[in-house]
Order: C-alpha cells, then sequence, then structure tokens
C-alpha cells in the first residue's frame, strides 16, 4: 500500500462534528450536543500539524455501494475527515454489543455482566481491520497515527504488519483491568499482541498502565522495563487507585514500547463560563439560599452506566434516611445522570432502575 499525504492521522469511531442539515437542506457539520470532552481535545491538535486526517465511521445501507467519504474540515484548522462505510449490523455488532455489552463490563471489573455470546469477534476484526486500512492509505512515510479507545484494539496490530514506518500511539480512555479479568476475554492474547506493536501506550492512571504491563508479561511475555516514581499529583489527593511506581517501557518482539499515565483534563474556560452565565447563577443563588436555611446539597454528576455507581448511591442515602430521621427534610440528594446510548439494554434497565430507587426514596 502506497504512502497517503497525512502527518498526523488520528483514529477515533466518532466523527468531530454532528452532520446536520440547514434550513435550505444543505449538509451543515455542527459542534455535538454530548458532554464528551475528548473529541473538542482532538480537534485542537490538528492546529499544530499542516495535514492532518480524522478517521471515523458512517452509516450506509449497503456498503459494496458506497466508498470511502473524504471530506475537507477548517474548524478549528484545516484537515480532513476520512469516514469508512459501515452497515447497521457492523455498527451494532462492532459497538452496541461486542464493544459495549461484552468489553465494558470487563474493563470495569464487573465480570458478571460478561457474556462471551454477546460477542462478534469476526465483525469486530473486520471494522477495525477497515479503519487500520484507511490509516494506512492516508498516513504520509512516517507519519503518526493515534488510535484511539478500546472499540480498536486490534488496528495497531493491522497497521504495523501493513505499514512499519509509521509511529503508532494508543489511548486507552477507559480503564484498564487486572490481569485475572482481562484473561477471561477468550481473545487477550490477540489484543495484547495487537497494543504491543504500538511505539507508546496511554492510560488515565498509574494503575490502569501497570495492569497493562503485568498482563503484557504474563500473556504474551513481554519484557518489563525499569520502574519509575510516579508524578506526584497521582498520590497528592489519596491511594485508593494509585502506584508509588509504575513500569516506564515494555520491550517485546524487538521493539521498546512507552507506557504512559497522563489523565484528559478538564476544560476551565468551559466551566467558568457555563458558571457566570444567567441560568447557573439564577440556580446557584437558589442553592445558596438553601444552605442558608440548614439544608445541606449532595450533588452527583455522572452517566445512566452501571459503572458508575449511582444505583449504590441512591441506596446509601435511602438506608442514611432510614436511620436517621433528623435528617429529613435536611439532605438533598441531587442526582445528574445523562442519559446513555440508545439501542443498549442494559443501560435501559439501569435507567428503570434509579427511576424506580429515586421514586421510592421521594
Amino acid at each position: 500500500m502506497g504512502a497517503g499525504q497525512s502527518s498526523f492521522v488520528i483514529l477515533y469511531h466518532r466523527t468531530p462534528f454532528d452532520e446536520a442539515k440547514d434550513k435550505d437542506g444543505k449538509r451543515i457539520w455542527v459542534d455535538q450536543k454530548s458532554p464528551n470532552g475528548i473529541i473538542p481535545t482532538l480537534r485542537n491538535l490538528f492546529r499544530s500539524c499542516e495535514k492532518g486526517t480524522w478517521i471515523a465511521w458512517r452509516r450506509v445501507e449497503d456498503k459494496s455501494k458506497q466508498g470511502t467519504e473524504r471530506i475537507e474540515m477548517d474548524n478549528p484548522s484545516p484537515f480532513t475527515l476520512c469516514r469508512i462505510p459501515l452497515e447497521d449490523e457492523q455498527i451494532s455488532s462492532f459497538y452496541h454489543i461486542t464493544s459495549k455489552e461484552c468489553f465494558w463490563p470487563i474493563l470495569h471489573t464487573f465480570p458478571t455482566y460478561f457474556n462471551v455470546n454477546n460477542a462478534n469477534w469476526q465483525i469486530f476484526e473486520e471494522v477495525n481491520k477497515c479503519f487500520a486500512d484507511a490509516a494506512c492509505a492516508e498516513a504520509a512515510e512516517g507519519a503518526t497515527v493515534w488510535v484511539h479507545d478500546y472499540n480498536l484494539w486490534l488496528a495497531p496490530g493491522y497497521i504495523r504488519a501493513e505499514r512499519p514506518d509509521l509511529k503508532i500511539a494508543l489511548f486507552h480512555h477507559t480503564p484498564f483491568p487486572g490481569n485475572d479479568v482481562f484473561a477471561i476475554l477468550p481473545w487477550c492474547e490477540q489484543i495484547i499482541e495487537s497494543l504491543l506493536c504500538c511505539d507508546v501506550v496511554g492510560f488515565h492512571i498509574p494503575r490502569y498502565t501497570e495492569n497493562f504491563a503485568r498482563a503484557a508479561s504474563t500473556l504474551v511475555g513481554a519484557k518489563r522495563g525499569p520502574k519509575v516514581p510516579v508524578d506526584k499529583k497521582f498520590i497528592e489527593v489519596g491511594t485508593a487507585l494509585s502506584e508509588g511506581t509504575v513500569t516506564s517501557h515494555l520491550e517485546h518482539n524487538g521493539r521498546t514500547i512507552q507506557l504512559l499515565s497522563s489523565p484528559v483534563g478538564t476544560s476551565p474556560d468551559l466551566i467558568q463560563e457555563l458558571c457566570w452565565s444567567p441560568s447557573v447563577e439564577s440556580h446557584g443563588e437558589l442553592i445558596v439560599q438553601d444552605t442558608k436555611k440548614g439544608r445541606k446539597l449532595i450533588l452527583s454528576a455522572s452517566r445512566v452506566d452501571y459503572t458508575k455507581g449511582n444505583e449504590e448511591l441512591l441506596l446509601a442515602f435511602e438506608r442514611l434516611l432510614e436511620r436517621r430521621k433528623d435528617l429529613h427534610g435536611q439532605v438533598v440528594l441531587m442526582l445528574a445522570c445523562v442519559a446513555a446510548a440508545s439501542g443498549m439494554k442494559i443501560y435501559e434497565d439501569t435507567q428503570r432502575s434509579i427511576e424506580e430507587m429515586a421514586g421510592r426514596i421521594n
């Protein structure tokens, strides 16, 4: 496969903007409504490269009649959006079933929710190969390809086999579980081998990095490099998920894979803008007046997901009110839950459970 022209290629299943139509029916691109902070962060990376490409999917009825769509974007700076065609069955199996119903509970250490029958490994391989092929076609000689999240676990392996000249990185936006849990996946060795085709693999915190290093060492015999002290920012606010030291790199098949621990931060400017908006200020004043009367507010912001602990929080609050009658009317729990992606029964069941528990408590 020949080299493309992009010096920097991002692989992420979602597009950088939502597709919409203006009043004349013309296609336009608008900011996504989702609070997902990953996408604007990734978009801004194109400011510092001359030629960049973002690879995502698009839904089509018949893949055989559709090719890859290339769109020139100009926000925040010029880059190419490359959309590979996927049919409904591929999207449903790859994302809603295999990724969310099979991998998700393992990644968050909820093995009782795991069911191997919820996965179609062949389709998962096919979709990852589509992303990898698109990356190889777009990337210039020696370019950097940055793969994002567990949905594209296999892409680095396919890319490395086709384009050994490329620099490949992957950032894992979810937890990486302990080795005993990760090894439940029948394809755990194939996944690790693919990730070890990267030059850099990144995780949010040192604990996830160490979990990956242990899995790589145990499952496929990767050699662990020396451990280095973790940055103090990881241990100054608590030690529940901390590590004192972390593996710096792995060695496998004659290659060195650097390991990074780098949590995605918040956007201070966005938070400041929201705090000073009239609607937030008016709600804030109501909270202030409430607290002056002696009432306490417990605020929890989350998403409708069984891994987020919303149901456990409601049970704990219910038990508090049962044991402390004197707190009735004096403490309020505000549980703000962003709706989960539609089309998945497990999240629909979680939503129903949260609503039933909230109704019972009230």
